[in-house]
């Protein structure tokens, strides 16, 4: 497998990118189409299971800010774990059966994204103050 992953940098917003890429390329990559819109040799996808919109709405320094999704923050609640548990099988009958690739893809991306990170120190007053991931 080329090792294209290894140039790509392991912090800040380039991580997500790393993360979208690795997605993108799990899931099969860029297809040819065909005329009838399904990628060419491949039977239609399945639509994704629907998730649940709940209308809350915060207000910070007077801005409304919509967050449809925050039910699925519960991460223990029997609702998310049913979501997650659809996702992946969903996933699962989208990507097909594991591959090689896809194994070393993941431990990379694995590699790359379970580090410890922190921010640089920064004065406040009396105090200092770091983030730690």
């Amino acid at each position: 497998m080329t090792q294209w992953f290894s140039r790509l940098p392991s912090h800040g917003r380039h991580r997500t990118a790393a993360v979208g890429l690795g997605l993108l390329l799990l899931a099969g990559g860029v297809q040819a189409q065909s005329t009838t819109g399904t990628p060419a040799g491949r039977a239609a996808t399945p639509p994704p299971p629907t998730t649940r919109v709940s209308p809350v709405v915060d207000t910070l320094h007077g801005e409304a800010i919509a967050d449809p999704y925050r039910w699925l923050e519960a991460q223990d609640a029997p609702e998310v774990l049913r979501w997650i548990a659809d996702q992946s099988a969903y996933a699962e009958r989208v990507l097909g059966p594991e591959t090689q690739q896809r194994g070393d893809l993941r431990e990379r991306l694995r590699s790359l994204l379970d580090v410890p990170s922190w921010s640089p120190p920064r004065r406040a007053g009396d105090w200092e103050y770091f983030t730690l991931r």
